[in-house]
């Protein structure tokens, strides 16, 4: 399968209707997830992303990626139907391998990328600011070249690259320089991925008073 715009699937996919996550798996992706949404991170604004909805969390569990699935953006609760099991990928041949009742995020390689290059992340949280990611350069974030797309096969070397040469791993959030608004933030937990964003969000707001 192939689409275009966000939400909607450019990766090849694999998908098999199956079991959703298991309840416990979720909890701390759902309501954190909802907080994101309620503070406009998350869902569907005619100004921006082409008006398509926006923003996606995952959970790396037991060798699986648990994440929201595609155009679920525009949704402010989910229940465990709208997560996607992503049993295997294959960065290097666009591929992913999913099973659920829903096909997963067109985000599901990115939040790989990820995971490949921080041994120790759990959680991860893609969303859309234009507050943060207007003033990147000066909150001194990691920022992925504008001109590797964000859904380029060049762009996990990217993510490589900030682990490598930036300060990414200590602040766990990078903006994606080719999509505009386009935030990341991970960490051990989806409370302290959150919070990294929340946190990031009040030092955008207090650099621009």
């Amino acid at each position: 399968m192939s689409y275009e715009d966000e939400g909607v699937i450019r990766f090849n996919l694999d998908f098999d209707i199956g079991d959703s996550p298991n309840p416990s798996i979720t909890n701390s992706l759902r309501a954190w997830r909802q907080i994101l949404y309620r503070l406009n991170l998350i869902g569907q604004d005619p100004k921006r992303n082409g008006g398509h909805g926006f923003g996606n969390v995952s959970r790396l569990y037991e060798g699986e990626i648990i994440i929201t699935g595609t155009q679920t953006g525009v949704l402010e609760t989910l229940d465990d139907g709208h997560f996607s099991r992503v049993i295997n990928w294959c960065q290097g041949l666009n591929f992913v391998w999913s099973i659920g009742m829903i096909e997963p995020s067109s985000d599901t390689l990115l939040h790989a990328s990820v995971y490949k290059e921080s041994a120790g992340t759990r959680f991860v949280a893609h969303v859309q600011s234009p507050d943060i990611w207007n003033v990147s350069r000066e909150l001194k974030l990691p920022v992925t070249s504008p001109g590797v797309h964000y859904e380029s096969p060049r762009m996990p070397a990217e993510i490589e690259r900030l682990f490598i040469e930036t300060t990414v791993r200590r602040r766990r959030v990078f903006s994606i320089g080719s999509r505009e608004g386009s935030v990341v933030a991970f960490g051990q937990t989806m409370s302290g991925a959150a919070t990294r964003l929340i946190t990031t969000l009040a030092e955008a707001t207090c650099s621009k008073a």
